[in-house]
């Protein structure tokens, strides 16, 4: 089974919305903390699903 990671072009958007969650942290919980921060850390451009889930914690929490 292969990765499929997006694209370094998606890559500034993704990184926005971590930034702003890291800021933002009321609201979520632990794992998406952990989440968010464990994507911080990330060296590369997120996967497909890292970006899914990424979106998904964005939505619920600032309802972007």
């Amino acid at each position: 089974m292969s990765t499929d990671f997006v694209d370094e072009g998606d890559m500034e958007e993704l990184d926005g919305m971590v930034d702003e969650l890291l800021e933002q942290e009321e609201g979520l919980t632990d794992w998406e903390i952990d989440f968010v921060e464990s994507l911080f850390d990330w060296d590369g451009c997120f996967t497909e699903r890292q970006a899914e889930m990424l979106d998904k914690v964005y939505k619920r929490v600032l309802g972007g």
